[in-house]
């Protein structure tokens, strides 16, 4: 099946980032994400989505509840769009996540959940830098994102 696919490719610290991305963004916390939840993550992940292909997208996968299972998160934020390279959008989630000085730090990705209505604890947006923290400078450079992304 192809989603197990895109689940198989994934490391264990990429599964990792994205669990934590989805449990911040489960707000009733039913384990299920609704199409404004996966809206909301998916333009905080740089992807430029309306609300209508979000909405197409969800119900491709999940037609009955219109809310996705982890599982079904992952494969849908993890295929391909049409129209986009894997690399550009990698490159604008950066940005949305960086700072002026052009990393990504504890207190930029703070903010930049915060600013889509999605607020993290410092201690985890403290987690998911050093998670993604390949050279261990304390940042996430461009470098470090594009490998720690899937």
């Amino acid at each position: 099946m192809a989603r197990d696919g895109a689940l198989g490719a994934l490391l264990p610290e990429q599964m990792a980032q994205l669990l934590e991305a989805f449990n911040a963004f489960d707000r009733d916390q039913d384990g299920l994400l609704d199409e404004s939840e996966v809206g909301a993550v998916m333009q905080l992940c740089g992807f430029q989505v309306s609300h209508s292909e979000v909405v197409d997208m969800v119900t491709e996968v999940a037609p009955v509840s219109r809310k996705l299972l982890f599982e079904e998160f992952v494969f849908v934020l993890t295929r391909p769009l049409p129209g986009t390279s894997t690399l550009d959008e990698t490159r604008k989630m950066f940005d949305t996540f960086a700072a002026v000085s052009g990393a990504i730090t504890v207190d930029s990705l703070h903010a930049a959940f915060a600013s889509l209505g999605h607020p993290v604890s410092v201690l985890l947006a403290s987690d998911m830098v050093r998670e993604a923290d390949l050279d261990e400078d304390g940042v996430v450079n461009r470098e470090d994102f594009i490998k720690a992304i899937p």
